[in-house]
């Protein structure tokens, strides 16, 4: 993650429980295989952007998803979640 928001091409692998890869669009995304990995390098090699330009537009479409204000609010709304839960004696 902090290599995609420093601008730099980033492959996520794509499974559920790799939260991380919820912020990744699909095609920066690989299936969890070396056949999956071995197709998303080959694409980069022929994709005509350059990684330069793709890790720039990675960092643009990440950066939002995980700004303060984002992270802010969701620690907010877990805190409160809990606070609720704690009341009621669900916690």
């Amino acid at each position: 993650m902090e290599a995609a928001l420093s601008g730099v091409y980033t492959l996520m692998v794509d499974p559920d429980m790799v939260e991380a890869s919820k912020f990744f669009p699909t095609t920066h995304r690989f299936l969890p295989s070396a056949d999956g990995l071995a197709d998303a390098i080959g694409h980069l090699a022929t994709h005509p952007w350059g990684l330069e330009r793709l890790g720039t537009a990675l960092r643009e479409a990440i950066a939002p998803e995980v700004s303060e204000a984002h992270f802010e609010r969701d620690t907010l709304t877990a805190w409160a979640h809990f606070s609720h839960a704690a009341r009621r004696g669900d916690a």
